[in-house]
Order: C-alpha cells, then sequence, then structure tokens
C-alpha cells in the first residue's frame, strides 16, 4: 500500500510512473457532495468540517496551494476522514496565476484569481469557507460553523479568516464533559 500525499491525497505508484504510466491509489468514490446528501449529525459533519481544515493545512505546510478545492475534489470516507484530490490547478505558494472567468465563473474561487495575483493561502480559505458554508446548511444547529465560513469566505483576502484559524475555531466548537475541545481522531 502506498503511503498518503499531504492533505490524504492519492499517491502515484512509483514503478509505474518510472514507465511513463500514471497510476495513482484508490481512495473511494464518496465525494463531500454524496456525502452531503445523505442525513448526517451536526457532529459527523463538524468532524469532516475540522478534518477538512485539517487536510488543506497540511497541503499549505509543504507550499502547496490547492486552488481548486470544491465539493467534487474532497472525498470523505465511512470513518469522516477527509482526502483531497485533484490538484490539476495546484500552485507554489508566491506563483503568479490568472484564471479567466466562464460564464457565472467558479463561485468556490477566491475572487482574486481572476486577476493576475501570487498564489497564497488565502486563495484556498475562501474555497473552504464555500465548502463549510455548503455544510452548515445541512446542520440542524450550524454551531458557529456559518460565522466561521462566512469570515473565510470574505471578498477582501486581507480581512480573510485563515484555514489554521478556522481551524482553531472549529475545534472550540467541540465541548467535552470537562469543558475542554476534543475531536475523535
Amino acid at each position: 500500500m502506498c503511503s498518503r500525499g499531504a492533505g490524504g491525497a492519492p499517491s502515484p505508484w512509483p514503478l509505474l510512473a518510472s514507465l511513463g504510466i500514471l497510476c495513482i491509489s484508490y481512495e473511494g468514490e464518496h465525494t463531500l457532495d454524496d456525502f452531503l446528501q445523505e442525513w448526517r449529525t451536526d457532529e459527523e459533519l463538524l468532524d469532516v468540517a475540522v478534518d477538512l481544515c485539517r487536510k488543506v493545512t497540511e497541503i499549505h505546510g509543504k507550499n502547496i496551494i490547492h486552488n481548486d478545492l470544491k465539493l467534487d475534489n474532497v472525498l470523505v470516507d465511512y470513518q469522516r476522514k477527509v482526502r483531497v484530490i485533484d490538484l490539476g490547478n495546484a500552485k507554489f505558494r508566491g506563483t503568479l496565476i490568472f484564471y479567466e472567468k466562464e460564464g457565472k465563473g467558479a463561485s468556490w474561487m477566491a475572487p482574486e484569481i481572476f486577476s493576475p495575483c501570487a498564489v497564497s493561502p488565502a486563495q484556498d480559505a475562501f474555497s473552504v469557507g464555500y465548502l463549510l458554508r455548503k455544510i452548515a446548511y445541512e446542520m440542524q444547529s450550524p454551531l458557529g460553523l456559518s460565522e466561521i465560513a462566512e469570515g473565510m469566505a470574505e471578498r477582501d483576502q486581507n480581512k480573510r479568516l485563515t484555514v489554521d484559524e478556522a481551524l482553531a475555531r472549529l475545534v472550540a466548537l467541540r465541548p467535552t464533559c470537562d469543558g475542554g475541545a476534543f475531536f475523535s481522531y
């Protein structure tokens, strides 16, 4: 079995890559969109929100910015563990990018990437905010998740909540019997 890449991304198989064949490990078939189609408890949804932020933080720790975090690029397994996939638009932090907006555009993408700009974690934070809004919408009681999502989806990247800040706030939402925070990882 291959070791996982950053953010739980599937790993390429080196032997086949050396032959010019790209094969990656199979990570499952349930996207975040699929996961949200079924009834979930608020605790399950919050688990996924926390793990999503952890995985994006892990990717950013490698100085990589995903640039296309959307419902279909996040997998969730039966244990509510997240895997971030499709790093086809990923760039190293600081790389100059510019995407052309087609039609209504990609609502999950930060507005600044439709003008020439340097790639930064703020662009992924906007996308994570979009995903957290989708998760919060499915909750019976969004438990502060809506406010976190809105802070991440701030149009001004200088005022936008970071993924690390969101993760800290999400963890704080998880009460325990002794008043501290917990999560089941």
